[in-house]
């Protein structure tokens, strides 16, 4: 809710009228989830004291806004599950993607773990870089070298 509010308020002083600011949780359309009252909020397993909020795919995104050329995916260790959710979307040969991933540790907590990211992301149908932290850019990744700590990676879809 913080991160929604602030949004709102750059969007208005900065002027801008042509972006969509929605406050929901982007899943794969599981409706047995909240996000905690975080500053950075994590999806957990819905209670009965929790706000619900609205669960959106990016499949279901993508036909409401069309499909973008690019999708960040910053999402606190639900990238996973937030990808199941766009099977349609990952078809589009013109949409690219940065991920954040946020490590075996932190995708564990939803039964996942880094190495998942290539069941969305076939090495015959994007060409993965990753972010090198210490040079500063980003380097050509092969799938067996892929960290298992949180990582920054661009998956450019191959023509």
């Amino acid at each position: 809710a913080h991160n929604h509010k602030v949004s709102l308020q750059n969007l208005t002083t900065n002027g801008y009228d042509n972006v969509n600011c929605l406050h929901g949780l982007v899943s794969s359309g599981r409706v047995d989830l909240v996000i905690d009252g975080g500053l950075n909020g994590r999806a957990r397993k819905a209670d009965s004291k929790t706000p619900k909020l609205d669960i959106v795919t990016i499949d279901s995104l993508s036909e409401r806004f069309g499909t973008p050329g690019l999708v960040l995916l910053d999402i606190e260790g639900h990238e996973i599950e937030a990808l199941s959710g766009a099977t349609k979307t990952l078809t589009d040969p013109h949409c690219h993607w940065l991920v954040e991933l946020h490590g075996d540790e932190d995708l564990g907590s939803y039964g996942h773990k880094n190495s998942d990211i290539f069941k969305f992301f076939p090495t015959h149908l994007f060409k993965p870089v990753i972010l090198d932290v210490a040079a500063g850019q980003f380097k050509p990744l092969k799938q067996e070298d892929l960290p298992h700590e949180r990582c920054h990676i661009v998956f450019e879809r191959i023509a």
